[in-house]
């Protein structure tokens, strides 16, 4: 997580409804237990765990195997999320999903570029692969940042630094899949130069 203050106000919001405050110690300790999750998974995590299945204050153990959920219901939403960004962003523009197990199993199969143009038969005939592939993945670290399109891509081999995009992302917010447009505007020194080393990152072998 990144957003320390919005997870305090969501575990004070949710001690309130079980009548328990929440001490700086205690946010702390939660906080520890969750901050290597995303801010989005966290959150969705607590409010379906308020609204279906906690009767009293969760312990962090409690919130974790709720996030970590059934591992088929994960796959599932990750093969989901994949269909929908190919459908809707394509190959043309980098991309980063709220789950980076994705990312690896992309660069596995040659990259976003590739996997998009990709016949939607034979697409179709990957979903075995990325189920046992998502499993095995999903017991590692280091995925790639994000996955590079077609116009990094270019932009990259001709030296046109400046015009690197922001990449879109999708994310699972409320249990629903959500895609995040870019704003294309320039972007600050630090923030470019932060993107370029994440996409050195995630051009990798297949690029």
């Amino acid at each position: 997580m990144k957003d320390r203050e919005r997870f305090k106000n969501a575990l004070i919001a949710l001690g309130a409804i079980h009548k328990e405050g929440i001490s700086e110690l205690q946010a702390t300790v939660y906080w520890e237990a969750l901050k290597d999750y995303e801010d989005d998974i966290v959150h969705d995590a607590l409010a379906k765990g308020t609204k279906y299945h906690w009767r009293f204050f969760p312990k962090p153990p409690e919130i974790v195997q709720l996030i970590e959920g059934n591992t088929d219901d994960k796959v599932l939403m990750a093969w989901e999320m994949l269909g929908r960004a190919i459908e809707n962003v394509g190959h043309s523009s980098s991309i980063k999903f709220s789950d980076p197990v994705i990312h690896s199993i992309i660069d596995l199969w040659g990259g976003w570029i590739k996997v998009c143009n990709m016949d939607a038969r034979d697409f179709k005939f990957m979903r075995k692969d990325f189920n046992s592939l998502y499993r095995i993945y999903s017991q590692r670290d280091g995925h790639p940042a994000y996955l590079i399109g077609e116009h990094e891509m270019n932009n990259r081999q001709g030296g046109s630094l400046k015009f690197i995009d922001v990449p879109h992302e999708v994310h699972l917010i409320d249990g629903r899949i959500t895609i995040i447009w870019p704003k294309y505007e320039s972007l600050p020194e630090g923030e470019k130069a932060k993107q370029l080393d994440q996409g050195e990152a995630a051009a990798g072998d297949g690029q």
